[in-house]
């Protein structure tokens, strides 16, 4: 009798909390998306359950939220609920995993006013919580605190936390890119790879000739920063440099002028492209191939009669090749 009175209960609870959410979520969804709903009408209980299932919704309704203003309103009924609260206590809490789950969510909910409790854990000793803190400012697109972070700490920073940090660096922040741009020149060179790299991916035409200047640098890994950040930004002011860079005794450093060419769609590089097929290396040979695809008819054309006429074989094999396949990829470039 006890079990199976206990199981109409738990049955009648369970039906309560479907009932409660089926009623609540349309509130929600209407107060996030529009602002039309009063939000202090939508949790007007101190019942435990139903206090967790406004949660678990807010927390879903967060993954698809783009706007901004749907945020604001999110902070404002996470306010609303006391979660704020609760969230900053567990940000601040001594435990590392505590403190680490707690940012994580502050990071899904985007709840900005808590961000400088999210700067001071940047600080932390341990991994998971400044990791959570850099991904969270991350996810909330205010890497200019990243940015900030990592020029303050250049000096003491591992290099791993560096690196780390930088991954994180692709959404993009008010103010981050003149930030990164204003201090190139005075970070190290760890960071300057880092900074060129992120304002490529960024497409930061505003950052072209900061980033240009360090192709006459001596550090080969910031010429191959700087050209492959040229082809990801798709323009350069630079035309005859990028395109000296194929006879370098690097490979690595030639693949890149190549790709630079290619994506600034340098035509007047065609005839050292040509010259190019014939390169003991198989790599620069697929990349002018492919440079020379890009270029539509005209580098098609000479597609055609490099795989007829060029006198080296392995330069007729890959043009014939390239054209066969239709420029494939064999790896992401």
């Amino acid at each position: 009798i006890y079990l199976t009175l206990h199981k109409v209960i738990e049955k009648l609870k369970e039906k309560e909390r479907i009932d409660y959410k089926n009623k609540i979520q349309p509130y929600l969804i209407s107060y996030i998306t529009t602002g039309d709903y009063d939000k202090d009408r939508i949790y007007r209980t101190k019942v435990a359950w139903k206090k967790k299932i406004i949660i678990d919704l807010l927390f879903n309704e967060a993954s698809s939220v783009k706007s901004d203003e749907e945020f604001t309103r999110i902070g404002k009924l996470c306010t609303a609920i006391g979660l704020t609260e609760e969230l900053e206590r567990m940000m601040l809490d001594k435990r590392w995993w505590v403190a680490a789950e707690g940012i994580r969510k502050v990071g899904r909910l985007k709840l900005k006013a808590l961000i400088p409790i999210i700067k001071q854990n940047l600080d932390s000793e341990q991994y998971d919580v400044w990791t959570a803190s850099a991904r969270a400012l991350s996810k909330m697109k205010q890497s200019f605190h990243l940015v900030e972070y990592l020029i303050s700490n250049d000096e003491k920073l591992k290099k791993w936390s560096v690196v780390r940090i930088g991954d994180m660096l692709i959404q993009e922040g008010d103010g981050d890119v003149d930030l990164m741009i204003e201090h190139l020149d005075d970070v190290s060179l760890l960071l300057k790879t880092i900074f060129i790299e992120t304002l490529g991916k960024r497409k930061a035409t505003k950052a072209l000739l900061a980033i240009e200047s360090y192709l006459d640098s001596e550090e080969i890994e910031l010429r191959i920063k700087t050209l492959k950040a040229i082809g990801d930004i798709g323009i350069t002011s630079r035309e005859d440099k990028v395109i000296s860079f194929f006879s370098s005794n690097l490979w690595v450093e030639s693949v890149m002028a190549i790709r630079a060419v290619e994506k600034c769609s340098i035509r007047k590089a065609i005839p050292q492209l040509i010259e190019l097929l014939a390169s003991k290396n198989w790599w620069i040979r697929l990349r002018s191939a492919e440079a020379l695809y890009s270029f539509g008819s005209l580098g098609k054309e000479q597609l055609v009669w490099a795989s007829k006429n060029h006198e080296d074989l392995y330069a007729r094999d890959m043009a014939a090749k390239v054209l066969r396949e239709g420029s494939f990829e064999v790896v992401a470039s």
